[in-house]
């Protein structure tokens, strides 16, 4: 929702006249904002397909939240733009009986993946639009792990490495979309493209092992990061290897 705040109609155009579906990231507060309310009611009144993705700390709205929201949100501009607080309601009731898919507590490039597949499985309407993700190169080339080395890199490669905070989904998700940007820059040396690593108990197994001295550690600074355990660890670990080339 974060296009075209000042021009409402702009926003709720897009979603009336220029979106065949509508893919609704449900984070805890989203029916807080307005602006998503206003998006998804303007696709349940004109018929637009709505594909909601739960995450952990959604709770689909209740009856109760359903007769308090125009105390909970600021519905001002909503009402200013034609949209009712009845419409609201009835969008939201229409809302919480959709299927839904769940989206997993730690995000990787294989679970963000596999929910593509699951949207796409579930939805011809975007058949035309998730398989360019899915099978982009830059799928293949990038280097998220999940209890295997992305590459096999030899006694002479330096791989680049980017270290993030598994712990935090936001600073997860912005590591791939980092990968996913500099895989095309990157398409004529494959194995320039940083590897995604993450810290924890399995740490050697996941990738930390084939760090050395000469590794390029590039490391992916979120808010709270220096906070995380984990990732403190992983900076100590990279530390007792010596790495010498590090670039936050």
């Amino acid at each position: 929702d974060s296009d075209d705040l000042s021009d409402l109609s702009k926003l709720f155009g897009y979603v009336q006249s220029e979106t065949q579906t509508l893919i609704v990231l449900c984070s805890k507060e989203v029916l807080l904002s307005p602006w998503c309310l206003g998006e998804i009611t303007t696709a349940n009144l004109n018929s637009v397909d709505v594909k909601p993705l739960y995450f952990s700390d959604f709770e689909a709205p209740t009856d109760d939240f359903l007769d308090a929201i125009d105390n909970l949100v600021k519905l001002e501009r909503l009402t200013e733009s034609g949209i009712g607080v009845s419409d609201i309601r009835t969008a939201l009731v229409w809302f919480r009986d959709l299927s839904h898919l769940d989206v997993q507590e730690r995000v990787t490039d294989q679970s963000l993946n596999a929910l593509l597949g699951e949207i796409h499985s579930a939805n011809s309407s975007i058949s035309g639009f998730l398989p360019s993700i899915l099978s982009s190169d830059s799928a293949s080339a990038l280097a998220s792990t999940n209890g295997q080395k992305p590459h096999n890199f030899g006694s002479k490669d330096r791989p680049n490495v980017l270290f993030f905070d598994g712990s935090n989904r936001e600073a997860s998700a912005g590591a791939l979309i980092f990968i996913k940007l500099i895989t095309p820059v990157l398409s004529h040396a494959p194995k320039e493209i940083p590897v995604l690593q993450e810290y924890d108990q399995d740490a050697t197994r996941h990738g930390f092992g084939m760090l050395c001295t000469d590794t390029v550690l590039i490391i992916f600074c979120t808010q709270g990061c220096f906070a995380s355990p984990a990732f403190l660890l992983g900076l100590l670990h990279c530390v007792s290897i010596g790495v010498n080339y590090v670039v936050p």
